[in-house]
Formats: C-alpha cells, sequence, structure tokens
C-alpha cells in the first residue's frame, strides 16, 4: 500500500505539469463558451449557484473520461484530485477566458488561480456578481484573491456590466458573514464612479424591481445624487423611491442605515428587547422648491407620496410664510380615501388649532 502512494507520487512529480491535450482543450473550450453565455445571460444571483454546479457537473463529466488512464498509471485518489487540478490550472493559462468561468470552480486552489488570472474589463455582470460573491469565499486566500481581482478588473468595466451585478449583490450582502469591512467600502467607492452613479439612477428610476430601497439608499452616501433627487422624485416608477426622494428633500438630509443594530429595551426587568436599525445620516447640497414639491407631491396617485407630504408639512406648520399654502393643500386632502393621509390631515389641523387659538 505504502509502495503504490510512493510510486504514483514519484511518478506524477516525474510529469511536472500536465499538459492539457487537445481533446481536453476541445472540452475546456467547450465549458468556457456554455460558461460564459450563462454569465452574459445572467440576471439573478440564485443562478450563480446553478451555474456553480453545471460547471462542477462538467467537470465530472470529464473526470469519468479520464477515470480508466489513472487506473493505468496506478494512482491513488488524493494523486488523481490533484493531476486534475493541475490540469484544470494549466487550461487556465492556455485557454483565454475560462478564469471567468472558473471562479465558480468546486476546488478552492482552481478559484484562486482563477482570480489571480482574470485582468482587464470584464463584459458579462454575472461575472462582476461572481467577484462580489467570492469576497464572501469560505477560503481566506480566495477571498483575498477576489478583492484583488475586482482592484483590478473594476476600473476597466463599464457601468453597464457593473450596475447589474451591484443591483442583485446589495439586498444580499449584509447575509454575507465572511464578508470583510474592504467590501462595504469598495460597494460604496464603485457607486460614486459617475458613470456607475448616473447609471444606478437611471435604474432607481425605470426599474420597477423590490431591492430599489437598497440601491437607492446606497446612492444616498453620496453628494452627487443630490442633483438628481428631484427628478426621481418625478419620473421614478416606483411609488416608496418617490417618497423617499420627497422626503430627502423636505427635510434637507439624506439617510442610510449602518450595518450595527443596537438593542432598544421594551421592558427591562423583564428581558423583553428588540433590534432596531442604526442610520447615518448628511446634509444635502441642493436647495429645494419646498412649495412646489408638495404641490406636486399632494395630487401623486400613490398614498405613500401623499403620506410623505403630509409628514413634510406637519415638520413645516410652524413657517409663517407657508402657512396659508400648507393649509389649503391640507384641506384639499380632507376626503382623500386613504385613512393614513386624512389621519394626518386631522393631526395637522389640530396642532393648528393649538397653536394658533
Amino acid at each position: 500500500m505504502v509502495f503504490s502512494m510512493v510510486w504514483a507520487w514519484w511518478r506524477q512529480q516525474a510529469k511536472g505539469t500536465p499538459t492539457i491535450g487537445s481533446v481536453n482543450a476541445r472540452r475546456y473550450k467547450g465549458i468556457k463558451e456554455r460558461g460564459m453565455q450563462a454569465l452574459l445571460n445572467w440576471s439573478s444571483y440564485d443562478q450563480i449557484s446553478q451555474m456553480e454546479s453545471s460547471l462542477t457537473v462538467q467537470l465530472l463529466q470529464m473526470s469519468v473520461f479520464d477515470f480508466h488512464s489513472s487506473i493505468d498509471r496506478g494512482e491513488m485518489n488524493d494523486a488523481r484530485v490533484a493531476r486534475l487540478r493541475d490540469r484544470d490550472i494549466e487550461a487556465l493559462q492556455q485557454i483565454p477566458d475560462l478564469a471567468q468561468v472558473f471562479i465558480l470552480h468546486h476546488d478552492g486552489y482552481v478559484r484562486e488561480a482563477a482570480l489571480k488570472q482574470l485582468d482587464g474589463s470584464v463584459g458579462a455582470p454575472g461575472c462582476i456578481y461572481a467577484l462580489f460573491w467570492r469576497t464572501n469565499d469560505w477560503v481566506h486566500e480566495v477571498r483575498e484573491a477576489a478583492h484583488e481581482a475586482l482592484a483590478r478588473v473594476l476600473p476597466q468595466t463599464s457601468a453597464e456590466v457593473i450596475v447589474p451585478a451591484i443591483r442583485a449583490a446589495l439586498p444580499r450582502i449584509a447575509s454575507w458573514g465572511r464578508w470583510s469591512q474592504a467590501g462595504p467600502g469598495r460597494i460604496t467607492t464603485l457607486a460614486q464612479r459617475d458613470d456607475v452613479a448616473s447609471a444606478l439612477v437611471d435604474d432607481v428610476i425605470q426599474s420597477e424591481g423590490a431591492a430599489l430601497t437598497v440601491v437607492f439608499r446606497e446612492l444616498c452616501k453620496t453628494p452627487k445624487i443630490d442633483p438628481q433627487l428631484e427628478r426621481i422624485f418625478r419620473k421614478a416608477h416606483q411609488p416608496h423611491i418617490r417618497g423617499m426622494a420627497l422626503q430627502i428633500l423636505l427635510s434637507g438630509k439624506a439617510r442610510w442605515p449602518l450595518p450595527q443594530r443596537r438593542k432598544v429595551w421594551i421592558d427591562k426587568p423583564s428581558g423583553r428587547s428588540r433590534m432596531e436599525l442604526q442610520f447615518q445620516s448628511r446634509d444635502i447640497t441642493v436647495d429645494a422648491d419646498v412649495l412646489g414639491l408638495l404641490q406636486r407631491a399632494v395630487t401623486d396617485h400613490a398614498s405613500i407620496v401623499r403620506k410623505h407630504a403630509l409628514d413634510g408639512m406637519i415638520a413645516l406648520r410652524h413657517d409663517r410664510e407657508m402657512a396659508h399654502t400648507l393649509d389649503t393643500l391640507v384641506a384639499g386632502l380632507e376626503d382623500d380615501p386613504n385613512i393614513g393621509v386624512r389621519s394626518r390631515v386631522a393631526f395637522f389641523q389640530c396642532k393648528r388649532r393649538e397653536e394658533n387659538p
């Protein structure tokens, strides 16, 4: 047994790095073409796991072809695994763009080699998302290689490739337990890049996706979004995005949640508590036409926008210059079909009577 293991090891060392051969080269090229097509057509985070499984199956099929030759060599299983790993790494050197597919490889050594091979621009949004995903890899060396690859690739990659990946990654990264502090910082810096920020704003305005809130809050971290806030309020398809933009413009502050939560006691003697989000904020850099915004907001077909408008008017009720206009706007909402709007109208008018008897 020991002799067989030593013999297999000696033969492996004698061969050196394996060449992939013409037959395997064709197989690797087929894997690359199918993988690149999948990365180009990628549209959601769960497809990455499916691609990873598909790649594993294809590589397993290749290893089946190799089974009899490994028996002829007298290889033990560990030696065979090492040889196949070396062959996959050699294929990375010989076949262009295979690295973009092999970052989904099941073997951490091959993933690391693929990440180190990546350089220059990337044309598939799925590949950018996979790079973000690899920064949460369970292997430390792979995580480091992923961060280094992102540093090389992102500056040369177009916004139209980056934006779909950011949109898919932002709702997920809160659950990435191995995602280091360098990750959020990289996302924030990337979102502040002029072309990426512009494309993200267009996406926030035009898209119907449920995760737009996370994207919009990420954009709120940078003053570059401030000149676009009124356009977002007026044109965003999603009512809650219009409401958030209105709230920022009326309050003059943009805010976003922090990763850390804080414990708030409900009843300390009984041990009842809850975890609450913590927020960070900044002053926006534009002056808003408050009355113009409110006049438009009270006619919005979405009740959430009208509620935000009334919240703003309640906060502004002490402004004497706006008093008459605010009273008129609020009166126009007395018969609003939404109970949340009507309750805010009643609160505004009650406070008016108390403060101006």
